[in-house]
């Protein structure tokens, strides 16, 4: 079974751009009182490694054969372009958050102070 690289390659675009759209319209669906601040390069690149590993995924779906011994490899490659692109996509974000915003939320004094005075902190 052969396909062409040009299908391989939009199948991989597909799968990328729907696990960014997973990943992405979660992030924007919290609900915290941190800010959350982006960092444009990282999130590119966590495009980048959900494409490259998806592309891996597919290409090995294409030339290894169709037995569960096979499938075992392609699947967990498919999990590192989930699972990377995730990682990468979380470091891409930076959330802050104000003193005052900590005041509205009433945490006690000696729970805020064990949160970084400088009020950003990076999850």
């Amino acid at each position: 079974k052969r396909a062409p690289p040009l299908w391989i390659l939009l199948a991989a675009v597909l799968i990328a751009i729907g696990v960014c759209a997973m990943h992405y319209t979660g992030m924007y669906a919290l609900e915290c009182a941190a800010t959350p601040h982006l960092r444009p390069g990282i999130i590119a690149l966590s495009g980048v490694v959900a494409l490259c590993a998806a592309t891996a995924a597919i290409h090995f779906m294409y030339i290894l054969p169709g037995t569960m011994l096979y499938g075992l490899p392609t699947a967990s490659v498919m999990g590192l372009a989930v699972c990377g692109m995730h990682y990468t996509g979380m470091y891409g974000f930076v959330y802050s958050i104000s003193v005052e915003s900590l005041a509205a939320l009433k945490i006690s004094r000696a729970r805020s102070s064990e949160i970084d005075n400088s009020s950003i902190f990076t999850v």
